[in-house]
């Protein structure tokens, strides 16, 4: 508590309340040494004896001047006497010791999270986040600090084990990055190469990562484009094996990332003297019908074309086309994030809408189905 006008501070309000009336009231009523009383008010801040006229701050100063005999041989002093300072108490300090932790260590998982600084992220995020770091081969290091908090940060394996096996000599820097920057800076943009996102990002990224690492992937090859164009009028029996191949192959839409897992698909003959349930063809309305037979523009496989086919009545359906057949998706499952799937033939959770999505997009068969 401070006083407002000497600025002196106090411990309580008592002390600053016996300050104010000793210091700076305006009255004093005071006994001298013969009995009588006298009143004195305060002039300039100061309280003046009547006997000598010598000038006092406080109260008590003036009390104890005037009770003491031989007032009138005073000489009044020119030098004003020294105001008394009144000293707050204090209270004794309280010395607040650091508590060593006693948390559990951390998991795999978390240890990650915590060294990347993406606790608070959403799931996707924390999901891409560990896909990553797994991609990258690093591993969390935990280290404790003065006050037994872990930290964390990743590194190689390999590196792990020569920290363990050698102490550090020298404390932990952080490698300057103004050359690195020099080398981002000094590529062309123009000039850089597209970068295509292959199975391996595709599984990196996936929250189903540990189950497609139990399967293998095959690309479809120039071989296999040609045999799934062969003619059903002389191999009729590729009716069954183009279905058996295409079962459970993946489809990864290079523009965004998407990627799709087609779990069962129908195979239709491309005219009706091969089967009566052939994809209609022809104009409606003077307007040829559109299908899903395969585009000369076709980049990554020729004569194989996915796309998606709307119809009013039938919806959004995820069909591969070639020369000889269409393959209709009847059971698929989002790759690229959390879905709960799609069963039956409107395919909803993969879209290719234009002709640039269908031909960036990349098919891998199961290896399992294509040896069958």
């Amino acid at each position: 508590m401070r006083c407002n006008l000497c600025s002196i501070e106090f411990a309580t309000e008592q002390h600053h309340t016996i300050h104010d009336l000793e210091n700076h009231s305006l009255k004093c009523v005071v006994t001298q040494y013969d009995g009588q009383k006298v009143t004195l008010m305060r002039t300039d801040g100061e309280f003046c004896c009547p006997q000598c006229q010598k000038p006092f701050c406080s109260k008590s100063g003036v009390r104890s001047h005037l009770a003491r005999q031989g007032c009138k041989d005073e000489e009044p002093s020119s030098d004003p006497p020294r105001q008394a300072v009144t000293i707050p108490e204090a209270s004794p300090a309280t010395l607040m010791l650091p508590t060593p932790s006693t948390e559990p260590p951390r998991g795999h998982d978390e240890a990650v999270l915590f060294a990347c600084q993406r606790q608070d992220a959403s799931e996707l995020d924390k999901i891409a986040t560990l896909g990553i770091v797994h991609f990258l081969g690093l591993s969390p290091l935990t280290v404790k600090d003065s006050l037994g908090v872990e930290q964390n940060a990743l590194a190689h394996p390999d590196g792990i084990k020569r920290l363990y096996i050698g102490a550090l000599q020298s404390p932990v820097t952080v490698p300057n990055t103004n050359k690195r920057k020099l080398m981002a800076d000094s590529v062309c943009q123009k000039c850089s190469p597209i970068t295509i996102p292959s199975l391996e990002s595709v599984f990196a990224f996936s929250p189903f990562c540990s189950v497609l690492r139990t399967r293998t992937f095959v690309e479809l090859t120039e071989s296999i484009c040609c045999l799934l164009n062969e003619d059903w009028n002389f191999q009729p029996q590729h009716r069954y094996g183009c279905a058996q191949m295409l079962a459970g192959c993946l489809l990864v839409n290079t523009t965004n990332g998407h990627a799709v897992l087609a779990n069962t698909v129908e195979v239709y003959g491309r005219t009706s003297m091969v089967d009566a349930h052939c994809e209609p063809f022809g104009l409606k309305k003077g307007v040829a019908i559109r299908t899903s037979h395969p585009r000369p523009s076709a980049a990554f496989y020729k004569d194989v074309w996915p796309s998606t086919m709307f119809s009013a009545t039938e919806g959004e359906r995820l069909v591969i086309g070639t020369q000889s057949f269409d393959a209709l998706v009847t059971s698929s499952i989002r790759l690229d994030v959390r879905d709960q799937g799609s069963v039956g033939a409107v395919t909803g959770n993969f879209r290719l809408t234009s002709e640039a999505e269908s031909t960036a997009t990349r098919i891998y068969l199961d290896k399992e189905s294509l040896d069958m």
